[in-house]
């Protein structure tokens, strides 16, 4: 199946997801991410908000708050790159034009990485690919890698093989309700 295929048909599992089963795999997942949450090397989050049926990153950036961390979300720049913005916990966000939400505040400098990014997804497999959304903005941002690099996703996310292409970049591990695919 090639790429715009299996977009497609990820998307379809991800959006089917009951919202009794959503809340429970959420749970489980930051339950899973817990090691990295306590880890006080791990000071810099980058962390995706949440857009569509994406697995909502509410409850992660809640602990990471509580725990002291330094927290940043991806902006969509005009030249079609990622960058990185801070953001506390009720900041002000805006709506882009995909209907993703930003926050307002300054930019980070483009050399900037946090020491974790988590990224969403529509799927991702077991040796660590993910299939976005097909605009490349993480493969291009994740090129300068950061200490970690960490996939969300729900359970119907994974499957075994994903087409992947040159510029396509594994990540360092992939965390479902079953737990963690790669390191821990």
């Amino acid at each position: 199946m090639d790429k715009n295929k299996w977009r497609n048909e990820l998307k379809s599992r991800r959006n089917a997801i009951e919202k009794d089963q959503r809340l429970d795999e959420e749970s489980l997942v930051l339950k899973h991410l817990s090691d990295w949450v306590h880890n006080p090397t791990l000071h810099s989050w980058m962390v995706y908000l949440p857009f569509s049926s994406e697995l909502n990153t509410t409850a992660l950036i809640q602990e990471l708050s509580r725990k002291g961390r330094q927290l940043f979300a991806p902006r969509i720049l005009e030249n079609n790159q990622l960058g990185c913005s801070s953001f506390c916990e009720g900041d002000e966000l805006s709506t882009q034009a995909w209907g993703i939400q930003e926050p307002k505040s300054s930019l980070m400098p483009m050399e900037f990485r946090p020491d974790v990014v988590v990224v969403p997804a529509l799927g991702f497999d077991h040796q660590l690919q993910r299939l976005g959304y097909g605009k490349g903005f993480y493969d291009r941002f994740l090129m300068n890698r950061p200490q970690l690099c960490i996939g969300l996703g729900f359970r119907c996310q994974i499957v075994e093989t994903l087409p992947i292409e040159k510029h396509d970049l594994a990540l360092d591990a992939v965390v479902t309700a079953d737990g963690v695919i790669g390191s821990s």
